[in-house]
């Protein structure tokens, strides 16, 4: 099978064959680093994101100020700046004597609604950010300022 120059079936060598392999694999190596993305916007837009929690410490909302530079904190990624704060009261469900829940709120805490606007791809209606897709409804820990909060994305409009 393998002759004594080192050719396959007396027609590749195994260098080569090796060499072949090393360039296909490096090519899918790079769509898939890259990513190949349908249905993203060929163009950075103007990008507002709201993000929302129903129950924050009063200590905390109170770093929460526009101009404040907002990250993601597991991965840096920046997310804008913040640029209006609105400040409610913290929303809690409880059930009351009866065993229905009704709507309550909490002393100490507040719910939270700010808006960052930034630069973005549209992906499917999702926002395309330094390889990261975030999503209407996600989750997220983010430092905005000098606060660490967790919340959730309510809004994403592109402008």
């Amino acid at each position: 099978m393998i002759d004594k120059y080192g050719r396959i079936l007396k027609k590749i060598s195994i260098v080569d064959l090796f060499i072949i392999c090393s360039i296909i694999l490096i090519i899918l190596f790079g769509i898939l680093r890259i990513g190949y993305k349908s249905g993203i916007s060929s163009e950075m837009q103007d990008v507002t994101i709201k993000f929302y929690s129903p129950a924050l410490q009063n200590f905390t909302v109170a770093k929460l100020k526009p101009g404040a530079k907002v990250t993601q904190d597991a991965t840096d990624v920046y997310l804008g700046e913040i640029s209006s704060v609105k400040k409610d009261k913290s929303v809690d469900f409880n059930p009351d004597k009866n065993g229905i829940n009704k709507k309550s709120s909490m002393d100490g805490l507040s719910s939270v609604e700010f808006t960052t606007k930034l630069k973005a791809y549209n992906y499917n209606d999702a926002v395309l950010i330094s390889g990261h897709t975030y999503l209407v409804g996600q989750e997220i820990i983010l430092w905005a300022g000098e606060a660490k909060v967790f919340l959730k994305i309510s809004d994403i409009e592109f402008n």
